[in-house]
């Protein structure tokens, strides 16, 4: 009786003086439809959690098709987080099925959807109210809010110095081509930015070719998935292609949205500066 009241007591001191790390504890899989959303979550979440995408490399949910050995991913799953149902149609009917609880990204409070467009990863904004609303939902999952809330400030922080490292007034005049691209551009504050969603016709090329032709822009931007060749255009004129939905190899989650955001305004950044 002795020997099993002492052990009792051991017990609880131990649990008192040296309780389990988050780590000790069987972890969560979160699976997202594509990697900007997973390191996204993987930011907020940590190491309490296993996170990955849907796709191993970044690309546009609508120009993806799922793989069989998908299903396994979804299988595993106890949370899937996705844009929208509809933008991401093929992941959101693949898993339609699975038992994980679904998480819908654009249905978060206070989100700016610009037009109707969901690539709403692609500026700061965005991205703050993002990992506020991943913050809520992992906290109401049951993840340790103390540490969430660590790994949140630390995620927002480094949102925060990007912003202000990126944001603008500038009178330079510039043309933007690429409906995806008024999110990145969202913290720039010009009256001389010309922004061009699509030029799907020839009076859209001709309206655009006359403001080149016009402004003499610092910067034509244009998203690469915009075809220009039909443009007629001064040859010697400062054009920066982006890629804003191929971000290329994924490397470690947690760094790679900061990463490649930060690539995507490098290459911009002297187009608003004198």
């Amino acid at each position: 009786m002795k020997k099993t009241t002492s052990l009792i007591i051991i017990s609880i001191i131990a649990a008192i003086f040296y309780p389990l790390s988050p780590q000790a504890f069987e972890k969560k899989f979160i699976l997202a439809s594509i990697p900007p959303v997973a390191s996204l979550v993987k930011m907020v979440a940590g190491d309490l959690a296993e996170v990955e995408s849907i796709q191993n490399k970044s690309t546009c949910p609508h120009h993806y098709s799922l793989k069989p050995s998908d299903a396994k991913k979804i299988n595993d799953a106890d949370y899937i987080i996705l844009i929208d149902r509809s933008f991401d149609a093929s992941f959101f009917k693949a898993a339609k099925n699975s038992s994980a609880l679904k998480i819908e990204i654009a249905k978060f409070k206070d989100l700016e959807i610009k037009d109707g467009n969901l690539h709403i990863w692609l500026g700061y904004k965005n991205a703050k109210i993002i990992l506020q609303g991943l913050r809520e939902v992992l906290i109401s999952m049951g993840f340790d809010k103390n540490i969430i809330d660590n790994n949140y400030n630390i995620a927002l922080n480094k949102i925060l110095f990007m912003q202000s490292s990126n944001s603008a007034k500038s009178d330079e005049k510039i043309v933007v081509i690429g409906e995806n691209l008024k999110y990145l551009l969202s913290d720039i504050s010009s009256n001389e930015i010309y922004f061009f969603p699509k030029i799907v016709s020839l009076k859209k090329i001709s309206e655009l070719e006359n403001i080149i032709k016009t402004n003499n822009p610092k910067c034509i931007i244009h998203d690469s998935n915009i075809k220009i060749d039909q443009l007629n255009y001064n040859k010697n004129l400062n054009f920066i292609e982006l890629d804003s939905e191929n971000w290329g190899e994924i490397g470690d989650y947690k760094e790679y949205y900061i990463n490649y955001l930060s690539y995507l305004y490098s290459r911009i950044n002297h187009c608003f500066s004198k």
